[in-house]
């Protein structure tokens, strides 16, 4: 009974311990410094995308817009994206990877933009923070929304 008493609590634990889990995500990882000190090439991880504009056409006020921003590590370190930052609250990062991507695999950012009381010409920014050098890469939305009058 005692012996019950203290594996059973235990169990979930050594059941999670067991499940597939995406790579860890380590200092040495995201941690890696490039200054003047270090001599030679260093591993690095690059963060590409094939666009870092999306043009979502003309759309009514009120709708939201969804743009996949497409990107590849490009470099020679496995990459991780610790923050996508967008410049106002109407634009908002729906989901990226979380883990770590590998040098030559690829994912997607995908941005909402909500239009409501945003009429007229539109060029949101997101920065992209990531352990790349420069640790920032700043995408762009644009478009235009329509008001009710036209």
């Amino acid at each position: 009974m005692l012996r019950a008493a203290i594996l059973i609590p235990l169990m979930p634990w050594v059941l999670a311990s067991c499940a597939d889990t995406p790579e860890a995500i380590t200092p040495e990882i995201i941690n890696f410094p490039k200054t003047a000190s270090v001599e030679g090439d260093q591993p690095l991880p690059e963060l590409k995308f094939e666009n870092t504009t999306m043009d979502f056409g003309v759309v009514s006020e009120g709708e939201r817009v969804e743009q996949r921003f497409r990107f590849v590590n490009a470099g020679n370190a496995p990459l991780v994206i610790s923050q996508v930052v967008p410049s106002c609250g109407c634009t908002t990062p729906k989901d990226w990877p979380q883990g770590v991507i590998q040098p030559g695999a690829s994912g997607f950012i995908t941005i909402e933009f909500d239009s409501n009381n945003r009429v007229g010409k539109i060029d949101k920014t997101i920065d992209v923070q990531a352990n790349t050098v420069p640790s920032s890469t700043r995408l762009h939305l644009t478009g235009e929304v329509k008001g009710p009058e036209h």
